[in-house]
């Protein structure tokens, strides 16, 4: 399931970073974000209680918050995005928790360290600084097409990468 839930951020990640590159409008992208919002906290709740895995869970549920509170921006026509920022702060930092876990010891599994999993840590190390980066920007300290290109990155080699190759390889590039 989870992975399915990252090729759907893609149908926000693109036509987020098209919006924020002025090819997009805001009511339109902000229905879009807010779509993918409610499944990505759906498929955090349904991971937590009937796969019983708190970890994805949890971090599917707090992208599910930023793109619900993003959503509500686009769809509100809020002019002050810090609001934004300020969750996406939070999930820059429980990504880099996620990042050093993936690369060190891996999360629990059955009460044992499941082992580093490097390409997730890659990930969540991306996310991260693309979350940080959308803090930044929502303070005007970095420009939206600096958030445009990283969205487009991170879609890539962050959502579709991983997702694709567990789903037709069944496995990660390392």
């Amino acid at each position: 399931m989870t992975l399915a839930i990252l090729v759907i951020f893609a149908c926000l990640f693109l036509p987020a970073a098209f919006f924020l590159l002025g090819k997009g409008e805001p009511k339109g992208t902000g229905a879009v974000v807010a779509f993918v919002a409610a499944a990505a906290i759906l498929g955090g709740i349904l991971q937590i209680v009937v796969f019983k895995d708190a970890w994805v869970g949890a971090a599917l549920m707090s992208f599910g918050i930023l793109f619900g509170t993003l959503a509500y921006v686009l769809l509100a026509g809020v002019d002050d995005l810090r609001s934004v920022g300020n969750v996406s702060l939070v999930v820059a930092i429980i990504c880099a928790v996620y990042a050093l876990t993936y690369f060190t010891t891996g999360p629990l599994v059955d009460g044992k360290a499941a082992g580093a999993v490097p390409y997730f840590g890659f990930c969540f190390l991306m996310y991260a600084i693309l979350t940080f980066l959308i803090f930044l920007f929502t303070y005007g300290k970095v420009s939206a097409a600096l958030i445009a290109w990283g969205l487009i990155i991170v879609m890539v080699l962050g959502l579709w990468v991983p997702a694709f190759m567990l789903m037709v390889k069944g496995a990660l590039p390392f």
